[in-house]
């Protein structure tokens, strides 16, 4: 039996949408967020209000969050079993106010960037035998180590990836639902 995909919206004050979000904490296992200071992608802990957008995200549905210019928080909830909750609405499609008609789900995965400092043959990886090494991914255009939510020490994977649900309409991909951050020493890394 084919997924059947979900979308629903739901607008709330800025002073409500993290106990929204937050509500949801027994379904999702991380977070992604957005701010002036920089990105965050993490193990789920309450949002931030100063995070202007972001994703709560697991195995059952994505919650994500963009703040408007009035103030308001825009809610989008994606899943493939869940029902609608209440305050929640299907999303419509602006021209013609139906729902949104996903065709197609498909599971894939996206590649985060950079490679784990134990796998690196450089100076980023200076350790002695039996050292612990960091857990960090090094690209060297970002003048930073990269941390990603992934607990695997002390024999971290090469790569590290997101798991992701398309979903698509005629064909299209019109949507992509975060559903889990892995490690991968997949040579393909996909």
């Amino acid at each position: 039996m084919a997924k059947q995909a979900r979308v629903y919206h739901r607008r709330v004050a800025a002073d409500a949408w993290a106990d929204v979000v937050d509500g949801f904490k027994d379904r999702v296992g991380f977070i992604y967020a957005e701010e002036p200071a920089g990105l965050h992608l993490a193990h789920y802990r309450r949002p931030e209000v100063t995070w202007a957008h972001g994703r709560a995200f697991g195995q059952v549905l994505e919650i994500r969050w963009s703040r408007r210019r009035d103030g308001q928080v825009d809610l989008l909830m994606l899943t493939e079993s869940e029902p609608c909750p209440p305050g929640w609405v299907s999303l419509p499609v602006a021209e013609d106010e139906r729902p949104l008609e996903v065709d197609e789900v498909e599971e894939g995965a996206v590649m985060l960037v950079g490679m784990h400092r134990r796998h690196l043959a450089s100076t980023h990886n200076r350790y002695e035998a039996g050292e612990q090494v960091p857990n960090e991914w090094i690209e060297t255009r970002i003048p930073h180590p990269l941390v990603y939510p992934l607990d695997e020490m002390p024999d971290p994977k090469r790569w590290a990836r997101l798991r992701v649900v398309v979903y698509r309409v005629s064909g299209r991909p019109v949507l992509t639902r975060l559903v889990n951050v892995e490690g991968t020493s997949d040579e393909q890394r996909l």
